[in-house]
C-alpha cells in the first residue's frame, strides 16, 4: 500500500509518499513544492492542482492523507489553506483515491509524543522514524508525518478489530 501525505499551503506545500507492506514502512519520495510569488491566486491554485495530479498519476497511491486546516492567526491564511485542501481532495477524489484528514495535533502527538511539538521536532523525529539520511524540509516532513500517522492509526484499528 502506498500512502500520500500532503501538508497543504498556498505558497508552498509538502508531499510525502510512504510504502507500507506488512510491518515495513519505506519512504518512497518526498519534497516541498514552492510556488512563485509572481503567480496570481488562481495561477497558484492551478499549479497546485497540476502538481498534485502529477504526483497521483506518477505514484498511484492507494490513500491520500491531508493535514487538516488549523486555527490560523490570520483568517485569510486559514481560508486560503482551506481552498488548497479542497483542491487536493477534489483532485484525489477525481482519481478514485481514498481520502483521510488528520489534525496537526494528532500528527504531532503520534510522531513526537507531544501534541504541541514544533516543526523542527517533527522533522527530527520523522527523519529518525523513517531512517532518512537527513531531515527533510518542514513541509515535506509534515507530509511524511501525516502519512506515517495514518499508518499507525490503521495498525491500531487492525489490532482492535482482531481483539473484538
Amino acid at each position: 500500500m502506498i500512502i500520500l501525505g500532503i501538508d497543504p499551503g498556498l505558497n508552498h506545500f509538502g508531499f510525502g509518499l510512504i510504502e507500507w507492506e506488512k510491518n515495513k514502512i519505506i519512504p518512497v519520495k518526498y519534497g516541498q513544492q514552492k510556488i512563485s510569488g509572481k503567480y496570481k491566486f488562481e495561477e497558484k491554485l492551478a499549479f497546485i492542482q497540476k502538481n498534485i495530479s502529477s504526483i497521483l498519476d506518477t505514484y498511484n497511491p492507494d490513500v491520500v492523507v491531508v493535514e487538516k486546516i488549523y486555527v490560523a492567526k490570520n483568517p485569510q491564511i486559514a481560508l486560503d489553506i482551506g481552498i488548497v485542501t479542497g483542491i487536493v481532495i477534489g483532485v484525489s477524489l477525481s482519481k478514485d483515491k481514498k481520502i483521510f484528514l488528520l489534525s496537526p495535533l494528532e500528527i504531532k502527538k503520534e510522531v513526537t509524543g507531544i501534541g504541541q511539538a514544533g516543526k523542527q521536532q517533527v522533522s527530527f523525529m520523522i527523519s529518525k522514524i523513517l531512517n532518512l539520511d537527513k531531515e527533510p524540509d518542514e513541509d515535506a516532513s509534515d507530509a511524511l508525518a501525516t502519512a506515517f500517522c495514518y499508518i499507525t492509526q490503521q495498525k491500531f484499528n487492525r489490532l482492535i478489530e482482531k481483539t473484538v
